[in-house]
């Protein structure tokens, strides 16, 4: 299983897209911070059974924007 270790809030991810998820704020200088334990959970991120961050399961946002033309459904 892919993971992401954040050297910010020392927390495991499973996925680089639960990563992303997790940071926030402008990409300038210093100004992109990690979300708290609540937050996280209030944006419906959850912990496996090994503690380690993952987006819902029933989650389809994409934590970047991307626009629908631009989604490519593999069958």
């Amino acid at each position: 299983m892919p993971k992401s270790l954040c050297k910010g809030c020392d927390q495991m991810f499973t996925s680089l897209s639960a990563f992303d998820l997790h940071r926030t704020g402008k990409f300038e200088h210093k100004k992109r911070r990690c979300l708290t334990e609540k937050e996280m959970l209030e944006k419906g991120m959850v912990q496996n059974e090994k503690g380690w961050w993952m987006r819902s399961a029933f989650d389809v946002e994409i934590p970047w924007s991307v626009s629908h033309q631009e989604l490519e459904v593999v069958v």
